[in-house]
């Protein structure tokens, strides 16, 4: 199976993103999780939590050619709206750097992500309020 790589600005390897014939498959799990946390009736640290979580797992399967960082962001943002816990546009913009930094803590193999080593990344969110 042929894995593509995702490169930052300095031709350094990030992660390799769901190889193709699982992006179809990892989004409808991921949207399927989305719909029952909207169900949920969400503490303000669960849902920070979740949106984080929405963010990290939609840029790791990374379906797109270009955009998947902002169209992440944007499914954090709304998921954080949709909770009602938080209004849109009350967090500043994340760090790219750290950001990336943050993913890449999680390995840089999809098949292998470590979701153990989150933690940095998911404090991230309540850090930029």
């Amino acid at each position: 199976m042929l894995l593509k790589a995702t490169v930052t600005k300095k031709s350094v390897i990030c992660f390799s993103e769901a190889s193709s014939d699982l992006v179809e498959q990892k989004l409808e799990l991921l949207f399927n999780d989305i719909e029952l946390l909207l169900q949920a009736k969400l503490a303000v640290p669960e849902a920070f939590f979740s949106a984080s979580m929405i963010h990290l797992m939609f840029v790791k399967i990374n379906p797109f050619e270009d955009g998947n960082g902002r169209t992440a962001r944007l499914f954090e943002k709304w998921f954080i709206s949709e909770s009602s816990v938080l209004k849109p546009g009350s967090c500043k913009r994340k760090n790219i750097t750290m950001t990336i930094n943050n993913i890449r803590l999680l390995g840089l193999e999809y098949e292998l992500l470590d979701y153990s080593a989150a933690l940095p990344f998911l404090l991230m969110l309540p850090q930029s309020l």
